[in-house]
């Protein structure tokens, strides 16, 4: 399974729907960064992806 927390919850949660071996996933304050504006997400967090 997949465990993630806030912005790692997104990713995460994406995981387990691209790979449906993975059954369980656990999402604490999922935070995906398409709810999130630009400019509120750090510069080290977009260098990220």
């Amino acid at each position: 399974g997949t465990f993630g927390l806030c912005m790692g919850g997104g990713f995460a949660y994406r995981a387990a729907a691209k790979y449906s071996d993975i059954k369980c996933c656990v999402n604490l304050f999922p935070l995906f960064l398409s709810m999130v504006e630009n400019d509120n997400i750090p510069r080290w967090m977009r260098q990220g992806r």
